[in-house]
């Protein structure tokens, strides 16, 4: 039951924005609730009451209403659908006050207009609305003065009448001005949030010192090309770097000279890999490249470019040489990340201790 009533009052909208979601709900509310009351009106007048005149009013709001709610069947028909209801009701509730002259309190029935009209349009369109529409009640209601209700109808009358007027249009007023300010400023809070989120995100997934991705970030990204090959086939290779003898450059220079080290050939590797290519701190002094789209016969000719220019890049303050042991493997059905990682690990230390600047393939170097 619930969800039908949802279905009936928010059919298929997607608004992002809760707020725009709410009027949407509330103008389908208001106008369903305007359309029932005037048909029970227009037939308690009709055939109760007696009353022709008022009866063929509410007939003719009851018919806009309905119309209204025909356009509320899609999202972008909301603001067509207010349109028309803002008519029906400014021209229905003025005519009403004009045709029932107050009798048995009639204006009783005009204080529903603010209510219907801010919500539907907001606190400042509403408000320009609304005076507009109490300027030519009053204006009416005092014309006739000592006339309406055989002469009943009085200062007193017209003066309690504006009073009371005054006094809900600002109740619903403010109501209407703090659930937007309130909306504005959860939604402010919001969108700082997904910021700090989204920041706090990138940060977990970035080594700090070298600003490529972590360990916990890489992992990840293989597990994704590893879905990737199982569903279409495509291949790709890690490769798995380390520094050779970074440890005596820290002994000897310091760590803030190790530090420059892992930045340089973070920088390195970002500038001589496709931009496709995923490149990742594994730890220490080990570094991790993904190479998406490259079967091992590509991944060893990248590597052997890569540490040949590796062997390139100089200090001069101090003046120091580094080169790399580079382990490449390829996926193989059936690999998992620690599989891939220990392969390539395998076939980096192999390198290393065949004498270290060099690179080894894992299960061999492809012919």
């Amino acid at each position: 039951m619930k969800e039908r009533i949802y279905k009936f009052l928010a059919p298929d909208f997607e608004v992002d924005d809760h707020f725009e979601l709410r009027r949407i709900v509330l103008t389908k509310i208001f106008i369903s609730i305007t359309f029932i009351i005037l048909t029970i009106c227009a037939l308690m007048n009709y055939f109760v009451f007696n009353d022709t005149q008022i009866a063929v009013l509410d007939t003719i709001g009851m018919t806009v209403a309905a119309y209204a709610i025909f356009f509320l069947g899609k999202a972008d028909r909301v603001e067509l659908a207010i349109k028309i209801s803002n008519i029906n009701l400014f021209v229905f509730f003025l005519a009403y006050a004009y045709m029932n002259q107050n009798s048995d309190f009639g204006f009783i029935w005009v204080m529903f207009f603010p209510i219907f009209l801010f919500p539907l349009n907001g606190h400042v369109h509403g408000l320009w609305i609304s005076i507009l529409f109490h300027l030519m009640l009053f204006s009416m209601s005092y014309y006739y003065i000592d006339v309406w209700q055989d002469g009943a109808w009085n200062l007193h009358s017209f003066i309690r009448l504006v009073f009371a007027t005054v006094v809900l249009n600002y109740v619903v007023y403010i109501n209407e001005h703090t659930v937007y300010r309130t909306h504005k400023e959860l939604k402010f809070m919001k969108e700082k949030m997904d910021e700090y989120v989204h920041l706090i995100e990138g940060i977990s997934r970035k080594d700090p010192l070298t600003n490529i991705y972590n360990r916990r970030a890489i992992v990840e990204h293989i597990e994704n090309q590893i879905e990737l090959a199982k569903r279409y086939g495509h291949p790709f290779c890690v490769m798995l770097f380390d520094i050779d003898y970074f440890k005596s450059v820290n002994d000897t220079y310091g760590h803030d000279m190790g530090d420059e080290v892992l930045q340089t050939m973070s920088a390195f590797l970002k500038k001589h890999l496709r931009g496709s290519d995923i490149i990742g701190r594994w730890g220490g002094e080990e570094f991790i490249v993904v190479m998406i789209e490259s079967d091992i016969r590509l991944g060893y000719s990248k590597a052997e470019d890569l540490r040949e220019r590796i062997c390139n890049l100089g200090f001069t303050r101090p003046k120091l040489a580094i080169s790399a042991s580079i382990g490449v493997t390829e996926y193989k059905k059936g690999d998992s990340v620690n599989d891939l990682v220990k392969h390539a690990d395998i076939a980096m230390y192999t390198a290393k201790s065949q004498g270290r600047n060099r690179v080894h393939v894992y299960n061999g170097i492809p012919s």
